[in-house]
């Protein structure tokens, strides 16, 4: 299993942030490991949710990361919540003032 995905079986203990520098490059999960992403997040994993959230952002699908941060916000991931967030346009847009 990559670095960037845990289960949630696995122990809390050997995660660490995963927050890198702006220029940093991202190396996307090979098709297997995006194949298990996948299957977990239809099975309701939110963590596979958010993860698959991330990997088809970082490949310019919005429409797709967009849907399962959603599903996963809705079941409990805050760190999906606060993506879904970031990643929308704002409902109300500001008036200039005069």
């Amino acid at each position: 299993m990559a670095w960037w995905f845990r289960r949630r079986s696995e122990p809390d203990d050997e995660v660490v942030s995963v927050r890198l520098p702006a220029g940093h490059e991202v190396e996307l999960p090979p098709d297997e490991e995006l194949a298990e992403l996948t299957a977990g997040a239809e099975q309701g994993d939110d963590v596979a949710m958010g993860n698959l959230a991330a990997v088809l952002h970082r490949k310019g699908d919005r429409a797709g990361a967009l849907h399962w941060w959603g599903r996963a916000w809705e079941a409990g991931n805050v760190v999906a919540g606060f993506n879904l967030g970031c990643s929308t346009r704002p409902l109300v847009t500001r008036t200039a003032r005069r």
